[in-house]
């Protein structure tokens, strides 16, 4: 679908963060379509002849409503407000139950920075359907924990530009990979220690009082696009 014709359809950015909401998003290819999803159309929009061809479901795959052709705005809105009201698309009330006790236990793992126990909800939750306060609250917390560590993140390079010592910070980045054990953090907390410890070795070659210019120069290109680059741009006081 051309962007153009997606703007048409949603119209301002309000609609757009609603749908965001509302439900998850999938583009299904009409000249090579998937089997599933062509039945699926077929049964639902018997006629259809005009693109797109659009469809809400629920998780589980039931039709909710759909269209095919273009709407304007006010008919798009209108749709989805009536898949509001069919009340599809909430947890169930075990599911509600279940992420309510999540949510209580993951905003008090916020406020005792115990980030683990906020994933361990998360991913819990992430097991299970449906719109409910639970699940925002547990988003809110794990939007929290992952805040955390970018703070984390930033800190141990600030510090270290600043002349810290990589001790402190390489301990720091490793209480981070394992509060974020499977999580992307886990992972850029990793490359922050591998590059303190080329830091380390940069630092040694200096304080012999040799020129470590292009041991620098070739870590900072080794990392570009990331953070831990920085740490290799300039000499700091420390460094020098």
């Amino acid at each position: 679908m051309c962007r153009a014709l997606v703007q048409r359809i949603l119209g301002a950015e309000p609609v757009k963060t609603r749908i965001g909401k509302l439900a998850v998003g999938l583009a299904a290819n009409c000249d090579a379509g998937e089997p599933a999803v062509e039945q699926l159309m077929l049964a639902n929009l018997p006629n259809a002849s005009s693109l797109p061809f659009v469809a809400v479901l629920t998780h589980e795959g039931e039709w909710l409503a759909g269209y095919s052709g273009g709407r304007a705005t006010k008919d798009f809105v209108a749709m989805l407000d009536r898949v509001e009201k069919l009340g599809k698309l909430d947890a169930s009330p075990a599911v509600q139950k279940q992420l309510n006790v999540l949510a209580d236990a993951a905003e008090k793992s916020v406020s005792a920075g115990k980030w683990s126990a906020v994933l361990k909800a998360a991913r819990v939750a992430g097991k299970s359907f449906g719109r409910c306060e639970g699940r925002t609250r547990i988003r809110a917390a794990m939007q929290r924990a992952r805040d955390w560590a970018q703070g984390q993140f930033e800190g141990v390079v600030e510090r270290t530009r600043s002349g810290g010592h990589t001790a402190p910070e390489i301990k720091r980045l490793k209480a981070v990979s394992r509060a974020f054990r499977g999580e992307a953090e886990a992972t850029e907390a990793a490359a922050g220690v591998k590059a303190l410890s080329q830091l380390n070795r940069v630092r040694a070659v200096e304080a012999r009082g040799s020129a470590a210019k292009d041991l620098r120069a070739r870590f900072a290109k080794e990392l570009g696009g990331t953070r831990w680059a920085k740490l290799f741009v300039e000499a700091t006081t420390a460094d020098k």
